[in-house]
This record gives structure tokens, sequence and C-alpha cells, in this order.
């Protein structure tokens, strides 16, 4: 029986003695040209997918905004793509759209879809496994926390699960991305997400050079940070504003209590923001960061300065 203590539920999904629920859907891509299409459209490398192997990847809008996460899992016969509920529906027309005249079918099969810790529950599962830099990758970040969840794709849902809210605290103490850190401005780089879903040396896709342009000549302006909250307070929630002093600097994405580390959020800040700076909620609550994405995010390329040419003017 599932224990109502949600620290208590937590500690059994991470030591692998418990399931849990997820917010996810599965669209199915099958067809002989399923691999090179669905490469030419995201942000991974995904024409050499192999059956059983799992990467993510993103979709992107021209300005390399990101619109969808996919986590991608290769069979015999077709492709699973595993997204957040709220927009299966969006990714899946976005998908029918872009087929033209590609010899893909497109389905959303009656499947569901539950996570399990450190090892799979079901033959077929995407694994998490951040925050390893995948194929063509690169990673800002340095903060080195495993969120080694695997999504179990299934017909049936085991009897027992624990509900998403108390477990989603790992991840937020893992400092690993999801649909939650996502807005209409969210640029990868920001969410450190050219770690596990960018292979930045392969060919075009939609939003490639904005992504490139970044990571090379410039800097995201927000900052994915994660934050230890002062104890005694109710958790803050999504959207709810940071300040430094009396100025907005950001917002939280997704807080939660983790049975060891206490309360603690994610939270998309403005790029400059100094490490040390006493953040505060309007409520008061003060908040310590543990730095995700650094301010050097981006920017990658060597270019030397070239010295400035002064003009004599003097006859």
């Amino acid at each position: 029986m599932i224990s109502e203590n949600p620290n208590i539920r937590q500690r059994a999904f991470a030591s692998g003695e418990a399931l849990a629920e997820t917010d996810f859907s599965v669209i199915s891509v099958a067809g002989e040209d399923r691999l090179g299409w669905l490469n030419s459209l995201f942000s991974q490398k995904l024409d050499d997918l192999n059956s059983g192997e799992s990467r993510e990847a993103l979709s992107l809008d021209a300005q390399g905004r990101l619109q969808h996460i996919l986590r991608i899992i290769g069979a015999e016969t077709e492709v699973l793509i595993i997204t957040g509920s709220s927009v299966v529906d969006e990714l899946f027309d976005y998908l029918v759209k872009m087929k033209f005249r590609k010899q893909v079918e497109i389905t959303k099969p009656e499947l569901a879809v539950y996570a399990s810790y450190g090892k799979p529950a079901e033959d077929v599962f995407f694994q998490d496994s951040w925050p390893d830099v995948g194929m063509g990758g690169f990673r800002y970040g340095a903060r080195e926390i495993a969120h080694p969840v695997f999504l179990n794709i299934t017909e049936s849902l085991p009897a027992e699960l624990i509900d998403l809210e108390s477990i989603e605290p790992i991840r937020i103490y893992a400092g690993r991305p999801a649909e939650t850190e996502i807005d209409e401005k969210s640029l990868p780089h920001e969410l450190d997400y050219l770690t596990s879903a960018v292979h930045l040396q392969k060919g075009c896709y939609k939003g490639q050079e904005a992504v490139a342009k970044v990571h090379k000549l410039g800097h995201p302006p927000r900052r994915l940070t994660m934050l230890y909250l002062e104890d005694g307070t109710e958790l803050p929630n999504a959207g709810d504003e940071l300040f430094v002093g009396e100025k907005s600097v950001g917002k939280i994405t997704i807080a939660g209590n983790h049975y060891e580390a206490g309360p603690i959020a994610l939270a998309l800040i403005k790029r400059n923001v100094d490490y040390d700076a006493d953040l505060g909620l309007e409520n008061g609550q003060g908040a310590t960061q543990e730095v995700l994405v650094p301010q050097t995010a981006g920017s990658v390329s060597d270019i030397p300065k070239l010295p400035r040419l002064r003009l004599n003017n003097k006859p």
C-alpha cells in the first residue's frame, strides 16, 4: 500500500521500490521514410536511430524558440515519441502538416506511460541519461546530479502508482528541465538542453541557425537556476516572480519539497543576476541559488577582437 506521506512516497520511488504516474502521451511514426523525415524536422540526429535506442529531441520555431520536447524510442517498424499530454495534439497536428509525400504513418496509439527509477519496468522504454552529454551535444553547466528515470510504455498501467507531484522534487534537485520550464520565449541554451537534445553537427532543421548563432556568438537572455527556499512558508507557485530588492529578475517554474534537500525550486532568471544575489519572493520568502546554467553560456567561438582604428584627420 502506498503511504500518504509524500516524503515516504518520494523515497520509495528513488530507491526503486515504487512506480509513478506521468503526464505523458505517445505518438507513433511508422513507414520507410520515418527516420530521415524525423531527422529533418527536429534538433537531434535521428536518421541512425536503432531499435531499442532512445534519444531526446526538440521542436523549435524559426527563431530557435522551444516548442515541444520529444523523448524518442526506436522500434523495429516504428518510432515512438513521448511528449506532454497537454501538447500531444498540437505536436501530432504539426507532424501531419509536415508529412507531404513522405512514406510515413502518424498515429496516436492507445498506450500509457509511467515512470520507474534506476531500471526499466517494461520492454519498451525511454532512458533519461541526464546530465550526460549526448551525441553532438554541449553542456554549459557543471552540476553532476543524475536523474536515472525510465519512462515505460505499456497498454495498461500498474495498479499502484505514486502521484507525479510527489516525485517532481527529484527532477528539480537534479536540475532536469522539462515541459514546466518552457514558455513562449524559451531557448534551448538557457535550459542547458544542448546537453541532451541538440546535435550541433547535424544538418538543417527549423531553428538550427538561431541555435548555432547563440551557441557560437551570443548569450541567452535568461538562465535556469535551482533555488533552496527558506523553510517555514508555503511553496511558491509556478509563475511567481523573483526579486532582487524591488526589481523583478525572473519567475519560478516549479517548486517542491525534496526528501533530503527540503523546499527547492527551479526558476528562470535574467542572465546577469549575480550568483550570490539575495533573491526573494513577493511573500518575503528568501531563496539561495545553485547555478545550473552559468552566465557564460553561449559564445563558445574564440573570435579575437580587432584593435580600434584611429583616424588621423590632421592635414
